[in-house]
């Protein structure tokens, strides 16, 4: 989920594709993602789709729903 934003290996600045964090490092770039989104995305998609029972959409997550239905209804 980074990528890379030079072509010259010497100065290489990697941006996370998910947030503003960049680095020269890419052991720092796999560290950033292992630590702050692969979780996420692994919760994600071990939980069971949440339903709004008020109009039936659907969320990935428990957080999506309350945050709908806080907005919506």
């Amino acid at each position: 989920m980074m990528k890379r934003n030079s072509n010259n290996r010497s100065n290489d600045t990697y941006g996370c594709l998910l947030c503003a964090f960049k680095t020269t490092d890419q052991k720092k770039q796999a560290d950033h993602w292992l630590e702050n989104h692969s979780k996420k995305i692994i919760k994600i998609k071990e939980e069971p789709p949440q339903m709004c029972e008020l109009c039936l959409q659907q969320f990935r997550t428990k957080e999506g729903l309350d945050h709908h239905l806080q907005n919506n209804h």
